[in-house]
């Protein structure tokens, strides 16, 4: 052991007065509650971005497949054979998703996205009432928009429409009565309130489509190469069609999120370099209390640069020491968190009953290393200071 190590060693021990260790100890224990806090928050904020990210892919494709100028597809079944050519494409699937009115027990007409499918969507999972069953005019309403139109299973809706192609006019309106057969929520109140599911060939029917279809929805083997998928199924199949993906519909809502969580880090962050201070004032004063000491080395022969490795020394073992603790008890709160779900919200708000906790290793990585180094920092001046002390003038120091 080489004797910096010792001797900074020593000094944050039981010698430096009991003042000092208070200190000391204030210091360790202000960057264990920021790095446990920071990675706690950075893991439910992860979460929150997961289950969000989950609940949108519900209700939206991971990749759609459009014609410009909202022109429907003719011969979808050639240009689903050329789009699962692609890398990466597990499923090609037409469907119908256009824009209408719904009007219910209450006698009220609202504006509603209606959604036709060729096979039962991932919606399916997220049915509380009845099932997911569109046969013989069945359709499948969000909870908020059954709610806001008065129906519950079996009951009646009827849909009102204008044929593709012909004037919106009073004597082209069309209506035709469906049945609730399920009510589904996915946890987001834009999705619950205006969505609704039936069958692909009922709104071909309905609007008068034929064999045609609005759009084609793509799944993928890894939804978040998704915007790679796009744009290679773009290249293959070209104009007039355009490809979005799942990412490209909510960038905005996700660069919030990441915004939010960056700022969380900022923040949280400013908890560490608080307590760093604190590891500037251990160190201060440990170099005034030790000033005699620090003589003494200097003049058996200790070099400055070993007087500023002591200080260092020390200023990092308070550091690991917090981070250590820090990080053991933010993942300990995340496995707790994630297995018993002991902290409840109200369902009725966030649409979640328990917080979501998703641990990433470079979270887990990026935090310990940037506290270690803060508190490296910290440390530096302390053993500037030290390191500049006189021999003689340290020795006869009272």
């Amino acid at each position: 052991m080489k004797y910096e190590f010792y001797i900074a060693r020593k000094h944050l021990k039981a010698h430096g007065g009991v003042f000092k260790r208070i200190i000391a100890w204030i210091s360790i224990v202000g960057i264990c509650v920021g790095v446990a806090t920071l990675l706690i928050v950075m893991s439910v904020m992860n979460g929150l971005h997961i289950d969000l990210r989950n609940r949108i892919l519900k209700a939206t494709p991971d990749i759609m497949v459009l014609k410009f100028h909202g022109e429907p597809i003719d011969d979808y079944n050639t240009l689903r054979e050329k789009i699962e050519e692609s890398v990466g494409v597990t499923k090609v699937l037409p469907y119908i998703f256009t824009k209408t009115m719904i009007k219910g027990k209450k006698n009220r007409m609202d504006g509603i996205m209606v959604r036709g499918e060729l096979e039962q969507p991932d919606v399916k999972d997220n049915i509380i009432w009845g099932e997911y069953n569109t046969e013989e005019n069945g359709i499948v309403l969000g909870k908020n928009l059954a709610g806001v139109l008065g129906v519950f299973i079996s009951d009646t809706v009827t849909l009102y429409g204008f044929p593709y192609g012909r004037n919106p006019g009073l004597l082209n309106l069309r209506s035709r009565n469906f049945v609730v057969r399920g009510i589904f929520d996915i946890g987001l109140y834009d999705f619950n309130a205006t969505l609704a599911y039936t069958s692909l060939p009922l709104l071909q029917d309905f609007f008068s489509l034929g064999d045609r279809v609005t759009g084609i929805e793509v799944e993928v083997d890894d939804i978040d190469n998704a915007d790679g998928i796009a744009k290679n199924i773009e290249e293959s199949i070209g104009y007039p069609y355009y490809v979005t993906s799942w990412k490209e519909l909510n960038t905005n809502l996700f660069e919030a999120l990441s915004l939010e969580k960056f700022t969380m880090f900022v923040l949280l962050t400013l908890v560490i370099i608080v307590a760093a201070f604190n590891i500037v004032a251990t160190l201060l004063m440990t170099v005034i209390g030790k000033t005699r000491e620090i003589g003494i080395l200097l003049s058996i022969g200790a070099s400055p640069s070993s007087i500023r490795k002591i200080f260092v020394l020390q200023g990092l073992i308070i550091g690991i020491i917090g981070t250590f603790m820090g990080t053991a008890i933010g993942w300990t709160a995340c496995e707790l968190l994630s297995r018993y779900h002991f902290i409840k919200i109200p369902a009725e708000v966030y649409n979640i009953s328990t917080l979501p906790v998703s641990m990433q290793f470079s979270d887990f990585l990026i935090v310990p290393i940037a506290t270690i180094c803060i508190s490296l920092l910290a440390s530096l001046y302390p053993a500037w200071r030290a390191s500049k002390l006189e021999p003689v003038e340290a020795i006869r120091y009272e």
